[in-house]
C-alpha cells in the first residue's frame, strides 16, 4: 500500500483546471481506493460515496478553478465541520473553519477520519505494516494520506498528536505556528496548545496551504540549497527517550546534509528546557478539565486522571510557574535560534509501535507544541523494520514558510521527494 497511488494537491488541481481530469473522475477512484483498502487500516470513521460525488460535481459545475480544484481532503473527527461538530468543539459558524477555507477552494471532502488513543475507539493500523499503529489522536488522517486515500488530511496537535503519526506513516506533517491559523472548530480542549495539523504526501502542498493561510512572507528569498545552511542538531531535552533506530537514522540524516555542505552544529537546550515537559502536562490537563467544566460535563464524566490531576500539583502556584515556564523558554528559543537558519530534531522517539495501548512517546514534540514554533516532519528515512522515521525541521515563531522551504531541501537529500518527483 503506498502514498504513490495519488498525486500531490497541487498536482490534482492543475490537472482539474486545465481540463485535463475532472474533480468527479478524482473523487471515484478515491472512493474505489477507500472501499479496497480501509477495511484494512481503519483510517475513516465516516465516508458518504453519494455526497463526496455530490460535492465534486459542485465543483466541476463551477469551473474547477480554485487552487485546490479535486484535491481529495479528509479531516480528523477532532475537527468540527458544516456537517459534524468535534468533541467540545460544537458546530461552528459557517464559514470560519480551516476545513471551510479548503472547501473555498475546490477541495473535496471525502469524510472523517478516526480518532485512536484515549479520545477514540480504537486504533488506526499502520498502512506501511499493518499489525503497526499510525499513532495517536491523528493517526486515522496520518493513515488516510499513507494509504493513498486522500492528497491531503487535517488533524490536530495538543502534544504529538501530528507529528508522531506523521513519522510513523512516512508522511509530511505540518504544525503551524500557534494561532497563525484559524483554530475554530478544533476539539482539543487546550487554548494553549491546540494547533491544526495538516498531512501531505508532497511538501509542494504545504507551500500551497501556506499561500492559502495567508502565513506571514519571508524577509527574504526563500533557500534553494542546503549548501551554505546552518542546521541546529537537536536531540532534544529528553534524548534518553529516543530508541536506537530513530538515534541511528537522526545520525544518519545529518550527515546527509553534511555532505550537501549544510553546517551541521550540535545545539544543546538549557537545563531550564528540561521543565517544559512537565509545564506541558500540568497546562494541558488543567485547560483540558477547564473545557470539560465549561461544557457542564465535569460532574457528570469525571475520570480517574481527572481526579489525579486535581490531586497531582496543580494548584495556583504550580501553575503560573508552568506558564511562566513557557514564556521564558519561548523567549530563549528565539535568540538560540538566531544562530541557526533551522532546528532539526527527531519527529518521534522510535518506529510505529505493535501495541494498541502504546499511541507513541510524545517528548520530542511537547516542547515545541508549548514554545508554539512551527515544525515540520520530514519523510524519507527507515528503521531496521522497513518503517518509515521522520525528523522535524524547526524555525522561529510565525516563519512557518521557512520552515516549509527548509523542510523540503531536506526532504529531496533523504529520498522521499526525489523518488516522487
Amino acid at each position: 500500500m503506498s502514498q504513490r497511488a495519488f498525486a500531490g494537491a497541487a498536482q490534482i488541481s492543475r490537472a482539474v483546471r486545465e481540463g485535463e481530469a475532472t474533480a468527479c473522475g478524482i473523487a471515484r477512484r478515491a472512493l474505489r481506493r477507500i472501499e479496497a483498502y480501509d477495511p484494512l487500516v481503519g483510517a475513516f470513521a465516516e465516508v458518504d460515496p453519494a455526497e463526496v460525488l455530490a460535492r465534486a460535481e459542485a465543483v466541476d459545475a463551477g469551473g474547477g478553478c480554485g487552487r485546490l480544484a479535486g484535491a481529495t481532503l479528509a479531516v480528523s473527527e477532532a475537527l468540527a465541520t458544516r456537517e459534524a461538530p468535534a468533541p467540545g468543539a460544537g458546530r461552528p459558524t459557517p464559514g470560519t473553519t480551516c476545513v471551510d477555507l479548503l472547501r473555498g477552494h475546490g477541495a473535496v471532502l471525502l469524510g472523517r477520519t478516526r480518532v485512536s488513543g484515549p479520545a477514540g475507539d480504537g486504533p488506526t493500523r499502520n498502512p506501511h505494516a499493518l499489525d503497526r499503529l499510525s499513532g495517536g489522536i491523528s493517526s486515522g488522517a496520518a493513515a488516510a494520506v499513507a494509504a493513498g486515500f486522500c492528497a491531503l488530511a487535517l488533524g490536530l496537535q495538543n502534544a504529538g498528536c501530528t507529528i508522531v503519526p506523521a513519522s510513523f506513516c512516512g508522511v509530511w506533517g505540518w504544525k503551524p505556528t500557534w494561532n497563525a491559523v484559524a483554530t475554530e472548530g478544533l476539539g482539543g480542549g487546550s487554548p494553549s496548545c491546540d494547533t491544526l495539523g495538516i498531512f501531505s504526501g508532497r511538501s509542494a502542498d504545504l507551500g500551497l496551504l501556506a499561500d492559502l493561510f495567508e502565513m506571514d512572507p519571508l524577509l527574504g528569498p526563500a533557500p534553494d540549497r542546503l549548501g551554505g545552511l546552518r542546521i541546529g542538531l537537536c536531540r532534544g531535552p529528553l534524548p534518553d527517550r529516543v530508541r536506537p533506530p530513530m538515534r541511528e537514522a537522526f545520525d544518519d540524516a545529518a550527515r546527509r546534509l553534511r555532505l550537501e555542505g549544510a553546517e551541521v552544529i550540535e545545539l544543546r537546550l538549557p537545563g531550564l528546557f528540561e521543565g517544559l515537559e512537565t509545564a506541558h502536562a500540568r497546562i494541558l490537563a488543567r485547560e483540558s478539565r477547564a473545557a470539560r467544566l465549561n461544557r457542564k460535563m465535569a460532574e457528570h464524566v469525571a475520570s480517574e486522571d481527572d481526579r489525579g490531576a486535581r490531586a497531582g500539583g496543580l494548584g495556583p502556584s504550580e501553575m503560573r510557574a508552568a506558564y511562566a515556564l513557557a514564556d521564558r523558554c519561548r523567549s530563549e528559543f528565539e535568540e538560540l535560534a538566531t544562530g541557526f537558519d533551522a532546528v532539526m530534531t527527531p519527529s518521534a522517539c522510535d518506529e510505529a509501535p505493535s501495541g494498541p495501548e502504546d499511541p507513541g512517546d510524545a517528548a520530542m514534540n511537547a516542547i515545541w507544541t508549548l514554545l508554539h514554533v512551527p515544525v515540520v516532519s520530514v519523510p524519507g528515512m527507515t528503521g531496521p523494520h522497513g518503517l518509515p522515521l521522520g525528523m522535524s525541521i524547526i524555525t522561529p515563531r510565525y516563519t512557518d514558510r521557512m520552515t516549509i522551504a527548509v523542510a523540503s531541501l531536506v526532504g529531496e537529500v533523504l529520498g522521499l521527494e526525489a523518488a516522487m518527483a
